[in-house]
C-alpha cells in the first residue's frame, strides 16, 4: 500500500536508532500543549502503528494530532481538513467505519468552506465514504 512506503522514510531511522532518542518528553518541546513539536511525534508515532500493523492504536494517535491542529489552527482550518483526511484513511483501515464516515464527511466541509466544491480532495473523501458504504453493506450493520 501507498501510505506504507510513504512511512518508511519517516520512520525507519526511529526503528534503527532507538538508542538516540533519550526520552519521548524530550521530543515533545515546544511548551505548548499542542504545539508542532507535538504534533510531529503524533504522526511519527501514528506512522510507526501503521507499520506494525496496529491501525487502531494508530488511530488514537492521529486522534490527538487531530485535537491539537484544530486547538491550533482552528476549526474551519484546511491544515485540520488535511488531517482529518489521514484519520478517516487510518480509522478505516482499522475498520472503525462510523468514526471514518463523520471524520471524512467533516473534512467534505472543511476542503468545501476552504477551496470550493472543485477540490480533489473532496471526491477522494467521496470515493472512501463510498467504499465504506459497500463495505458496509455487505458486512450487515456496524
Amino acid at each position: 500500500m501507498e501510505w506504507r512506503r510513504a512511512g518508511w522514510s519517516v520512520c525507519l531511522p526511529l526503528l534503527i536508532f532507538p538508542c538516540t532518542i533519550k526520552s519521548r518528553s524530550s521530543l515533545l518541546a515546544p511548551a505548548h500543549p499542542g504545539g508542532p513539536g507535538k504534533r510531529t511525534v503524533k504522526r511519527l508515532w501514528w506512522r510507526l502503528w501503521c507499520l506494525a500493523g496496529d491501525c487502531v492504536s494508530a488511530a488514537g494517535h492521529l486522534s490527538a494530532s487531530v485535537a491539537a491542529t484544530e486547538a491550533i489552527y482552528g476549526a474551519s482550518s484546511i491544515e485540520l481538513a488535511n488531517e482529518l483526511v489521514k484519520y478517516a484513511e487510518v480509522c478505516a483501515m482499522a475498520d472503525m467505519t462510523r468514526v471514518a464516515r463523520s471524520t471524512a464527511e467533516r473534512a467534505i466541509t472543511l476542503f468545501d468552506l476552504n477551496y470550493g466544491p472543485d477540490c480533489d480532495a473532496i471526491d477522494e473523501m467521496n470515493q472512501l465514504i463510498h467504499k465504506l458504504t459497500l463495505g458496509n453493506a455487505s458486512h450487515g450493520p456496524d
